[in-house]
């Protein structure tokens, strides 16, 4: 019989429990596109601790040039999530840039938003069922829908996760960019949380001195408007191509920049942004949809990172075509279900 005596032996360690010096708060790190998110329940937390403390600790503190490990911001969220009395998941959004050593506080993300509807069915699941868990944002006010494609299995694959409409339109603002001794390049601003700058016609956009004018003057409109989020850190600008293969179904082509960084995917609100904005423009110019009172837009996304779908459903309000939901696929993973330690202040 072989013999491992030489072999290592197995660390153990005793169980961590809370203590007068730290607490437990039960955790999940999830993938969700190409996003790494630790979701976080908040019924666990600390009496008289808030969210963003909670953030600030597992971000890394002081050391914000470490934060979750890997230098790229997508890899490095925090979501602290909770079942409100009218079971709505609803959820606070951190994310920390490693590069320039800030945690932004308030900012949209879809991906974070999925990642909390899939955690949501999985710790509470006689309340949200995987098939269609509602959601808020408790710091844009975006209201969500997730939807697995596999409800036994919610917790490793697909998923679409639906922005629901308010009773008005999307805002779009157009704009121009103006460039010396060459033509203007027109784009148009979508507010879905962030402010999304859609930039048509122009592959890649390529120039960084044009990527930046277009970010401060989307956020001087912003600012103008009075929008929650309205600093040039809730900028995303996003050039893009596109090809209609029949009256409501088409081929886009994009991509997402954050300030000079190009997003690896594109994040769910902005092409939900661009997937609103490309149907509500169809509809209003083409007479074909003249005497119909619903439609339906079915959009092919490729981005950097691959195809996903993106649906819209359009209906006629007083006149007007307006957005009913648009829905985006998504992955979502499930890395590790865990407790996260969280030092408490002395003499708590």
């Amino acid at each position: 019989m072989s013999s491992n005596l030489d072999g290592p032996t197995p660390l153990r360690i005793d169980p961590i429990r809370d203590s007068e010096l730290d607490h437990l708060v039960e955790a999940f790190v999830v993938r969700s596109g190409t996003s790494r998110i630790i979701v976080v329940d908040g019924r666990t937390l600390p009496s008289g601790m808030e969210p963003p403390e909670i953030a600030d600790h597992l971000l890394g503190r002081g050391d914000l040039d470490d934060g979750l490990g890997g230098e790229h911001y997508q890899l490095n969220k925090v979501a602290i999530w909770k079942s409100s009395s009218e079971d709505v998941a609803e959820f606070h959004f951190f994310n920390l840039d490693p590069t320039l050593k800030t945690i932004t506080v308030g900012s949209e993300c879809g991906h974070a938003a999925a990642a909390v509807g899939m955690v949501a069915a999985i710790s509470e699941p006689k309340r949200f069922d995987p098939i269609a868990v509602p959601i808020q944002s408790l710091d844009t006010g975006q209201r969500f829908e997730f939807h697995s494609h596999d409800s036994g299995r919610c917790w490793n694959g697909p998923c679409t996760l639906r922005l629901l409409a308010e009773a008005s339109p999307p805002s779009i603002h157009a704009a121009v960019a103006a460039q010396a001794h060459r033509e203007d390049i027109p784009f148009e601003v979508v507010h879905h949380g962030n402010s999304f700058a859609l930039v048509p016609g122009i592959s890649g956009l390529e120039s960084a001195a044009i990527r930046r004018q277009i970010a401060r003057t989307t956020a001087e409109m912003a600012s103008r408007d009075r929008r929650t989020n309205n600093g040039p850190e809730y900028v995303r600008v996003m050039p893009y191509e596109i090809e209609w293969l029949s009256d409501t179904t088409a081929t886009v082509t994009a991509t997402c920049f954050n300030g000079e960084v190009r997003h690896k995917s594109l994040p769910i609100s902005g092409a939900i942004a661009l997937c609103d904005l490309l149907a509500l423009k169809r509809a209003s110019e083409s007479p074909r949809f003249g005497d119909l009172e619903a439609l339906r837009f079915e959009f092919e996304l490729q981005s950097p990172h691959g195809t996903k779908p993106g649906n819209v459903e359009l209906v006629r309000r007083h006149g007007s075509w307006m957005v009913d939901w648009t829905g985006y696929d998504a992955e979502v993973r499930l890395l590790f279900a865990c407790n996260a330690v969280i030092p408490l202040p002395e003499g708590s």
